[in-house]
């Protein structure tokens, strides 16, 4: 088993959440947690890490929200105008009134918005064989499969080396033609009615990113979007430099009885 194991990861055709989940199951055999390609791969410099300890009075409310299976039951606290909220709103309020950040809570939809919107006409590609089978399909029938990369490789290849290379003005740009020429359109990828999208935050992000850290990103969302498009930040985060640079930040919150997950580590 040991051997199967190495053997996939030692295969560049095995990719993102499938690599993760072989360099786990091979370090849990082994029993350790430095000898795997896996962790060599996806491994992060704890350090560089910013950890801000965020005070906030605690509330016995619990608050109640309705959901299709029942009701999903969370903890509030007092943020720090004495209000009640939850642990996102407050960080957001903390960055914005002690940092000077503007944010969003938003999680995955940011980079799946720009993915979306910056290579949407590889994604919505009607010459790609079976996958288009309705004129009602949100995205095409491989989406969330090997194939979805695998039957348009040379053109995410290309799109990617491009977005790498683009500087900020034109990678701007790029983002607002694919606004204006796709608004409206129903899909897997954008929601036209977000915060996300009426606030102007996608294009201060997408601006303080920059090209070479969003291609990097685009890449693993193409190669495995099933795996790679869940987990990401909770927050982020913008602020404007005296330069007209963006300054980004993204935020995982967690409460003092959370903790982080393997996806959310190797996200930041």
């Amino acid at each position: 088993a040991l051997e199967y194991a190495r053997r996939g990861l030692a295969d560049e055709t095995v990719k993102g959440g499938s690599r993760v989940s072989i360099g786990r199951q091979l370090r849990l055999a082994e029993k350790t947690s430095s000898s795997s390609q896996e962790q060599e791969e996806f491994s992060f410099p704890k350090e560089n890490f910013k950890e801000t300890c965020i005070k906030c009075g605690h509330n016995t409310l619990v608050r109640a929200s309705a959901t299709r299976t029942g009701l999903s039951l969370f903890n509030t606290y007092s943020d720090i105008l004495g209000l009640e909220n939850n642990v996102e709103a407050i960080a957001l309020q903390y960055y914005q009134l002690v940092e000077g950040f503007s944010g969003v809570h938003a999680e995955n939809a940011v980079m799946l918005t720009l993915f979306g919107l910056l290579a949407w006409e590889i994604i919505f590609a009607e010459d790609v064989p079976v996958v288009w089978q309705t004129p009602y399909q949100l995205a095409p029938l491989d989406v969330l499969s090997p194939m979805f990369y695998r039957s348009r490789a040379e053109r995410f290849d290309h799109k990617i080396e491009f977005i790498a290379a683009l500087p900020p003005d034109l990678l701007v740009e790029m983002l607002e033609n694919a606004i204006k020429a796709h608004a409206g359109v129903r899909n897997f990828f954008v929601g036209w009615s977000s915060d996300l999208m009426e606030s102007g935050a996608l294009v201060k992000i997408a601006r303080g990113l920059g090209g070479p850290i969003l291609s990097k990103i685009f890449r693993l969302l193409a190669e495995d979007l099933r795996y790679w498009s869940g987990g990401m930040p909770d927050l982020w985060l913008w602020r404007d430099l005296p330069d007209g640079a963006v300054e980004v930040k993204a935020a995982e919150v967690k409460s003092e009885t959370d903790h982080l997950q393997d996806l959310s580590l190797i996200h930041i």
